[in-house]
């Protein structure tokens, strides 16, 4: 955002330089020099001049490009028309114009980065289709809602806004306080409310995404994530039905094979419009609109309270449903809660694939009643190999803090993990690709932990198999994985390789469990051991906070205290951490 002023700074100095050297050659001449020495002596006194700009010529080039770079990439299929009609209204003097549509996730904010992109750059060959001229030298895309107040003020005084820049708002709360800067700076006003409002100002429409796009939208989704599957006519179909024709949804679903598998699982059978209602919401959880997952379950509850009384499965689906909405929002002793009134023998006809015993233990998990539910899946481990698989986290997360009891076994934690882990690398059972995945984001664990020969190279190189799958199934998982690798690296002491994985893992997804470990790790290397890294820590208010929603972050947070106060186990606490690996609970 600074291009602008760098380059007038960049443009003193080299008239500046332009004066010295002139000088230079001046002064020299009056002492009867001749010209070719006067211009050496010139070199000779400007060059360290020229090499001390260097540092603010790439600071103002690399500005100018950053203000520039593409917002969007020819993701969607469907908004050449959008665009077309924006830039019409752009180019007809409107000086405000605001972008509407008919529901949430509908396509606005990529429009509008997308308007951005073709102003900025036009000739781009993504933009062929696109007739109009644009009278306009630059655009600025500014997100309201991920902007402080005083970075929305810096802004306007580190770039010289006019007439001929559009600057586009997204997320507006407050619509006079833009109007206020557009008087102040002339320049052209493209916006998208938080929520509406009325006001008599152009506005464009945008229109419904198109079903017949749908198969072109996925084949350059699966360009980036080629690891996604292939859908038939039928399976888009649905997808589009239970959309509503919502491109932020359906693009939520294309994007992760997860959620690929459920829309095949929907297509093949006949569904009810209970089950409608249902897979509804379930797009909601796939996408992350939890709270608006959860005010849907509530007026699905207020329209089909009676019929659940008399159907039974549709009762268990949705408690099912509801538990895990609760548990997605964090909320674990709700979503326990709920799924115990299904847990008895009245639902267990429902139970399918032992979904309930591994609802339950997940549950309990992020509750750190790890004991409970090692148990339950111990329970189940001979017919579920889902069981297996998730309870070495559990085991690994044990033996990280020192918890070496196991309730059913006389073996301590890590070696229980051991005997897990070749359980399932042996097992029979049935299982899904997405356990098998979750068994070799362990396979660098269970070596580091049984081959004191391994090297870093090999631990690297097993969980990079499972980073490269997951990154082309874009699985949220691979933040998990992320974490793995960077816990490798610190424990073979390679620090700013741990940090760059450490930040990779918060960069895939906002999770709080994420969030704690990664900063109560990262405070451990710089307030303990004392090592520089690249890393801004969470004050301790914030990690205090995030620690009274997590019992497991709670413990780390304990024993680094323990540390720091000297306590008589100090020494043993600072050993676990600098041998173990801490897994992502």
């Amino acid at each position: 955002m600074e291009g602008k002023s760098n380059k007038k700074r960049l443009l003193i100095y080299l008239i500046s330089i332009f004066i010295i050297a002139g000088s230079s050659i001046i002064a020299n001449k009056g002492t009867g020099y001749s010209t070719k020495y006067s211009i050496l002596i010139m070199v000779i006194t400007v060059l360290p001049v020229i090499y001390s700009i260097i540092p603010l010529a790439q600071d103002a080039f690399s500005a100018i490009r950053k203000s520039k770079e593409y917002l969007t990439n020819d993701f969607f299929t469907d908004r050449e028309a959008d665009l077309e009609h924006l830039i019409t209204i752009l180019c007809s003097q409107e000086h405000r114009i605001e972008i509407k549509g008919k529901d949430e996730c509908c396509g606005k904010s990529w429009l509008a980065m997308r308007l951005c992109d073709y102003i900025n750059h036009p000739k781009d060959k993504s933009f062929k289709k696109q007739k109009s001229k644009i009278p306009y030298k630059r655009a600025f895309y500014l997100d309201l809602q991920k902007i402080s107040d005083e970075k929305f003020d810096n802004f306007f005084n580190s770039n010289s806004i006019g007439i001929k820049d559009v600057i586009i708002f997204d997320h507006v709360e407050n619509i006079q306080t833009i109007i206020d800067k557009q008087v102040c700076y002339h320049f052209h006003m493209v916006y998208i409310m938080k929520k509406p409002i009325e006001i008599d100002f152009s506005s464009h429409y945008i229109s419904k995404f198109k079903s017949e796009d749908l198969g072109i939208l996925h084949d350059k989704i699966r360009k980036i994530y080629p690891k996604l599957d292939e859908l038939t006519k039928k399976e888009f179909d649905v997808l589009y039905n239970l959309t509503n024709g919502n491109i932020g949804r359906i693009s939520g679903v294309l994007s992760e094979q997860r959620s690929i598998n459920w829309l095949k699982e929907i297509a093949c059978g006949k569904k009810t419009d209970y089950d409608m209602e249902l897979d509804r919401i379930q797009i909601e959880l796939f996408v992350g609109h939890y709270n608006s997952a959860s005010e849907m379950l509530n007026d699905f509850h207020s329209k089909y309270e009676n019929d659940m009384k008399n159907i039974i499965h549709l009762q268990y689906k949705y408690l099912l449903m509801l538990s895990d909405c609760k548990h997605l929002l964090n909320c674990y002793n709700e979503a326990l809660e709920i799924i115990s009134i299904i847990d008895t023998i009245d639902y267990s006809i429902y139970n399918q694939n032992y979904e309930l015993e591994l609802h339950k233990a997940h549950y309990c998990k992020h509750l750190w009643y790890c004991n409970e539910s090692l148990n339950i899946l111990n329970n189940i481990k001979n017919e579920s190999y889902s069981a297996i698989v998730d309870s070495l986290g559990i085991l690994a997360a044990k033996y990280f803090i020192n918890d070496l009891y196991v309730d059913y076994s006389d073996k301590n934690s890590i070696e229980v993990y051991k005997d897990f882990y070749i359980c399932a690398e042996n097992s029979m059972l049935k299982h899904s690709q997405a356990d098998t995945y979750k068994l070799m984001r362990h396979k660098s664990i269970y070596e580091y932990y049984t081959n004191r020969n391994v090297t870093l190279d090999e631990l690297i190189s097993y969980i990079n198999e499972i980073i490269t799958i997951y990154k082309a199934e874009n699985n949220r998982l691979l933040a998990n994985t992320y974490f793995i690798q960077g816990e490798i690296y610190r424990l073979f002491k390679q620090y700013e390789d741990a940090v760059i994985s450490y930040k990779r893992s918060l960069n895939i997804t906002h999770d709080n469990n994420i969030i704690i470990q990664v900063n109560l790790m990262a405070y451990y290397l710089k307030m303990i051991k004392k090592i520089k890294i690249d890393f801004n820590i969470l004050d301790n208010q914030n990690i205090t906070k995030l620690c009274e929603e997590n019992n497991y972050a709670s413990k780390l947070y304990s024993r680094i205290k323990c540390i720091e106060l000297n306590d008589p186990n100090a020494k043993e606490i600072i050993t676990c951490f600098d041998s173990r690996i801490m897994p992502i609970l």
